[in-house]
């Protein structure tokens, strides 16, 4: 993740985050885990988006047995994000990381 850090707060002790601003790719990115042997529910907040834009979802299969990105690195579904505020859910396996980018 490249760029200016933005503030990314998580209210649950096993999930942690961050998020940037790429002004080159003109992106926002959003990295976060849970770090515990627990599945987590995960509610994701935003505010002052200030356009609309579509977010494509990947996720890390750390338990995959090939070190291939192509089989590590999937993709998990797209979704639009309206200007302003918002939200929306994910769900973290144990040890679970997705990676959201939001672009125009």
């Amino acid at each position: 993740m490249a760029g200016e850090r933005l503030e990314a707060v998580s209210t649950h002790p096993a999930v942690h985050a961050f998020l940037s601003w790429d002004e080159t790719y003109r992106l926002y990115n959003l990295l976060f885990w849970n770090y515990s042997t627990k599945p987590v529910e995960v509610d994701i907040r935003w505010e002052d988006v200030p356009r609309n834009l579509r977010v494509r979802k990947i996720a890390l299969d750390a338990a995959t047995p090939s070190s291939d990105e192509n089989h590590r690195l999937r993709p998990i579904g797209r979704l639009r994000v309206a200007a302003g505020a918002g939200g929306a859910q994910a769900a973290l396996d144990p040890y679970g990381v997705e990676f959201w980018y939001f672009e125009d």
